[in-house]
């Protein structure tokens, strides 16, 4: 028998030839590629998931902030027979039972913190010794005021803001208390 010219490569096990064992530089460029995209395309996602869950963070804070002003405020001023407002100061003489009364205020100051105490005496202008209720507080009513009143109807504006998220409050409440006895003197 004659040798035959071109002598044919091993076969593996397999079947394959010895020279298809490996891979081409061409697969290996683009399998790296698409790796490469792969992982871009799940950091890309990771990093839109982190910022999506500290805005909803933020968002779900300024929206409790909101919501503590907001039933503060309505709580006390629908319990009120009266209550003044002074620039950004809202103070309410506030019925706590049958014939207990007491004297509440929330003021809103320059820094933006909104600002609660009460008291069973008259409450003076000055809120830096009062608890923070809430802070990167604006006022919304005209001239950026937090309070606006028409009689007995108290109206709130406010922005609560926590990071690049702000939620909006704007309510009303009306002073329901009635009395027919000396009340407290709250200023």
């Amino acid at each position: 028998m004659k040798p035959h010219p071109h002598p044919q490569p091993a076969r593996g096990a397999g079947g394959s030839r010895a020279d298809d064992a490996g891979i081409t530089m061409v697969e290996l460029i683009i399998g790296a590629a698409l790796a490469a995209l792969f992982l871009g395309l799940m950091v890309s996602i990771f990093i839109t998931g982190m910022r999506t869950e500290a805005s909803t963070r933020e968002r779900d804070s300024a929206t409790g902030q909101a919501q503590v002003i907001t039933e503060s405020i309505q709580a006390s001023v629908r319990n009120a027979d009266l209550f003044t407002i002074d620039g950004a100061v809202l103070r309410a003489r506030v019925a706590t039972g049958a014939s207990d009364w007491e004297c509440r205020a929330w003021a809103l100051t320059p820094d933006g913190a909104l600002m609660y105490t009460t008291s069973t005496s008259a409450i003076g202008t000055d809120p830096a010794a009062w608890a923070v209720l809430a802070t990167g507080v604006t006022g919304t009513e005209p001239g950026g005021v937090p309070f606006t009143a028409d009689g007995l109807l108290l109206t709130v504006g406010l922005s609560v803001a926590v990071g690049d998220e702000s939620v909006a409050v704007t309510s009303g409440v009306t002073a329901q208390a009635l009395t027919d006895t000396q009340a407290l003197g709250c200023w």
